[in-house]
């Protein structure tokens, strides 16, 4: 185990010495050295999604190997505005001495809280803030200034990253608050859950937002851990129970009913013959399930 996370961390080295000298997507190479450590590199595919797979690849390692994880623990939440992006026209804009030392500052600061701590490491990560400092490499200047590894830096970045476009999809800072565990775990759906967060957050206050908001990264993180159930187990009753946890969780994600029935096109209403009786059934089953729920005494809120 000790060899392959020495493997990814070379993998990793050799993609983020491309990134310092200014590479963006992954030479024919490298991607024939590093590939063979690594299944989906492919030339032409950009070094950010390289070391997102990487890691991804490192991630069941590093968790097996008992690796400590500082900054995990959370303070709450507050609705508070995010803060102003560092984007110029689309493009991450340049950082002085000056602004790199202050963020750096900032990212000491944020250490206890780990929303805030992986926001600002991605910042300094786009905004090339060691070269400002006239480090010669990411690694140097996370490991001297925060005593963070390469590929804890990187966990951190990836979660940051995540929490970034969450934050971009309620308009509030640490809003949704959400770990790294749970970060990882949404990843790959995260453009459904910032749609969804976008559809069902429109119009509402602060407190509302971030209510809806954990609402869905709890809906999505459920239904995707439905999708991974042993399937014959569910074979063994003969009745495809992923199709209704589908079916209620879709149901759940959908907009206010005046959003959606202006939308639905008149040509579509033989598609909805069945909904007098779909809506009779889920009643019935969500009344039955409430009962049995309260009778075995696990009805309880999502954690």
């Amino acid at each position: 185990m000790r060899l392959r996370i020495r493997q990814l961390d070379a993998c990793l080295e050799r993609l983020e010495g491309a990134h310092e000298r200014g590479a963006v997507t992954l030479s024919g190479a490298l991607a024939l050295t590093i590939g063979r450590y690594v299944p989906g590199l492919v030339p032409g595919m950009t070094i950010t999604h390289a070391i997102d797979l990487v890691m991804r690849e490192q991630e069941p390692h590093l968790a097996c190997s008992g690796a400590v994880r500082p900054g995990d623990r959370r303070e709450p939440a507050r609705p508070t505005p995010p803060d102003p992006p560092a984007v110029n026209g689309g493009r991450v804009t340049a950082i002085d001495e000056n602004a790199a030392r202050q963020l750096t500052e900032r990212i000491r600061a944020a250490a206890h809280t780990a929303h805030r701590l992986c926001s600002l490491l991605v910042e300094a990560h786009e905004r090339r803030a060691w070269v400002a400092l006239g480090y010669p490499t990411w690694s140097e200047y996370i490991r001297t200034e925060f005593r963070l590894s390469r590929s804890r830096s990187y966990e951190l970045l990836e979660h940051g990253r995540v929490v970034r476009d969450l934050e971009s999809a309620t308009g509030l800072s640490g809003i949704p608050d959400i770990s790294p565990h749970a970060a990882a775990q949404i990843k790959p759906h995260l453009d459904e859950v910032v749609q969804a967060i976008r559809a069902r957050c429109r119009g509402l206050p602060p407190e509302g937002i971030a209510r809806v908001a954990d609402q869905v990264v709890r809906e999505v993180r459920a239904r995707h851990s439905i999708d991974r159930t042993d399937r014959r187990a569910l074979e063994a009753c003969g009745i495809d129970l992923s199709r209704l946890y589908h079916a209620v969780h879709t149901l759940a994600l959908m907009p206010e009913v005046g959003t959606l029935l202006p939308v639905i096109p008149p040509g579509d209403a033989h598609r909805l013959d069945g909904l007098d009786r779909a809506c009779s059934w889920l009643t019935e089953l969500a009344r039955a399930w409430s009962r049995s729920q309260e009778t075995t005494g696990t009805l309880g809120v999502a954690s």
